[in-house]
Parts: structure tokens; C-alpha cells; sequence
């Protein structure tokens, strides 16, 4: 049974001991100084550089799960949030630091009746950035609106990054979790949080929650053309996945002989590239309803 009022933090990390070792100082600093019930959960993807070892000897007060397989991104975050003890999860990448009293205004917003998520904001050079919805080229697209730190008000958003956001435990379990479709990374962050906007949960940024990003992850060390299909890949299968809106599917069915044509000949070969690698998932693709349509929830993003 879990603890509507406490948090667990979870850091799914693979090979990731020396990101751990330059941010979970940051994080036990921050944890201990919340007055609410409270746990870390290292989830070590199935990793080879003795991460368990160190958190074991290093942070014995946190707690260590170990998968005997890599399983990616989204199975490792399943994991942790299906083992946690609290109402309220927060995910957090191995290459973020956080920040002092990051937690409390993030727990206040999900207090809300109608919230889903609340998001921590990378604050870089006074400026921070928020994710925004676009349907374009036949296709879903986001991309970011520059704010400047000094505007604390939270956002509604598109999506929340899983690198560094909090979730009600009940509804992300409610919604499935992340969906293995998108495995081993990007995108399951913004499926499960348009999912959430059809059954009528809000995702917002929180500013007054700020975190340092120091790129550094697993998928920055990947080779980028790899990287760059995936990403593709999974916007396909995103995109198949959720739309529901007859003209957008239209809009979708029409663009997609001339993109695939041309976007290899202005240099995106990863592209066509990942409408073929997603055309291998597709079976794979399972679709589900919400209370609320495309129609509802996109005006609010456009």
C-alpha cells in the first residue's frame, strides 16, 4: 500500500556511476531537508560499472533495483514507479542535478484535482524552455518557447520531460505506465502525457522547481544517426498511435509519399529511415481512448 502524501525518486541510470557520483550529493542534500515521507529508488538497467556496488556502499539509505537486462529507458522507470511506496513519483535522470526545495512546489500542483504530471524546469543562463505542440507536415512535432526565469508562473504544457518530473502514482499506473512500443527511448514521456490529457489530467511546468541539466546521459554518448531514427521511429508510431481526428489522419496519409521522398534529398535520410523501423513496429501499436478527442486537446497547444 502506498503513501498518498510521500514521494519516491527514481533514477533509472545504465552504466551511469559517474553521473551518480557527481549529482546524488545534490539530491541526499535536497531530500533531507523534505519534511514528508520520502525514498530514493535506483533502478540499474541492467548496467556493468558497478552502480549497484557504489550506491550499496555510498547511499545505503537509498534503495537499489537491479535488472539482470537492459530493458530501456521506459521499463526501468516502470519498474521503479511499479515498486515504489508513495502516491507521488518523481523521475530523475542520472545527469541532472537538483536543487534545493525542488520537491515541495511540485507536490503542491499535483495536489490539484485534475493534475497528471508537474515538471521541474532546466534553468540555463536565465532562460528556461517549455515544450509546444504542433501538428504539421502530417505529422505531430514540439518544439520550445523560450521563458525568462524571472516568470514563475506554471505552464500548462504539451508534455513533461521524464528526465526530471513528478507524477500521481495512481494515474501513470492507471494510464499503463510507459509503453514499450517506444522502447528503448523517446517519446514515452509525451505518449503517456497526451494519453493524459484525454482522460482530462493536466501537465504543467513548475518553475519555482528548477534542476541543472549536465547532458551527459546515456543517449548523448550514442551514435547520432542512430539516435536521430529512433527519434523518427517513435514520432511515427506516436503519431499512429494517438491521432484520432479524421482530417489529421487525411492530413497524415497525404504528406507521407512526397516527405518520404524528399526529405532524404535535403539531407534527413533518418526520416524515411525511421518510417521504415516504425512500419516493423506497427503491430505493435495498440490504440485506446480517452474521454477527450484530438479536437479537445490540441487548441490548447496550437
Amino acid at each position: 500500500m502506498t503513501d498518498a502524501r510521500g514521494v519516491s525518486v527514481i533514477i533509472p541510470t545504465w552504466n551511469g556511476e559517474p553521473l551518480l557520483r557527481r549529482n546524488l550529493p545534490a539530491l541526499r542534500s535536497a531530500m533531507a531537508g523534505y519534511v514528508e515521507p520520502w525514498e530514493v529508488i535506483i533502478v540499474d538497467d541492467g548496467g556493468t560499472d558497478g552502480t549497484g556496488a557504489f550506491v550499496r556502499e555510498e547511499y545505503p539509505e537509498f534503495r537499489l533495483v537491479s535488472l539482470k537486462v537492459n530493458a530501456g529507458f521506459g521499463e526501468a522507470c516502470n519498474t521503479g514507479v511499479r515498486e515504489a511506496r508513495h502516491g507521488i513519483v518523481y523521475l530523475l535522470n542520472n545527469d541532472v542535478e537538483v536543487r534545493a526545495g525542488f520537491l515541495e512546489p511540485l507536490v503542491e500542483r499535483l495536489g490539484m484535482a485534475d493534475a497528471f504530471a508537474a515538471g521541474s524546469v532546466e534553468v540555463d543562463d536565465g532562460q528556461y524552455s517549455l515544450p509546444r505542440l504542433r501538428f504539421s507536415h502530417g505529422t505531430f512535432l514540439h518544439d520550445y518557447v523560450l521563458h525568462d526565469a524571472s516568470d514563475s508562473s506554471p505552464a500548462e504544457v504539451f508534455f513533461v520531460s521524464a528526465g526530471h518530473a513528478a507524477y500521481d502514482r495512481a494515474r501513470f499506473l492507471e494510464l499503463g505506465g510507459f509503453d514499450p512500443l517506444f522502447r528503448p527511448y523517446y517519446w514515452e514521456d509525451a505518449d503517456i502525457c497526451y494519453r493524459a490529457w484525454k482522460m482530462g489530467w493536466s501537465s504543467v511546468y513548475v518553475p519555482a522547481s528548477a534542476v541543472t541539466h549536465w547532458h551527459g546521459s546515456t543517449i548523448g554518448r550514442m551514435d547520432r544517426s542512430g539516435v536521430q531514427r529512433v527519434h523518427w521511429r517513435n514520432r511515427f508510431l506516436f503519431t499512429w498511435k494517438n491521432l484520432d481526428s479524421p482530417a489529421l489522419w487525411l492530413a497524415h496519409i497525404l504528406a507521407l509519399p512526397f516527405l518520404l521522398a524528399l526529405m532524404p534529398l535535403r539531407g534527413n535520410a533518418a526520416y524515411t529511415a525511421g518510417f521504415f523501423m516504425a512500419l516493423g513496429r506497427i503491430g505493435e501499436v495498440k490504440r485506446k481512448q480517452g474521454r477527450l478527442k484530438d479536437a479537445d486537446v490540441l487548441p490548447g497547444f496550437g
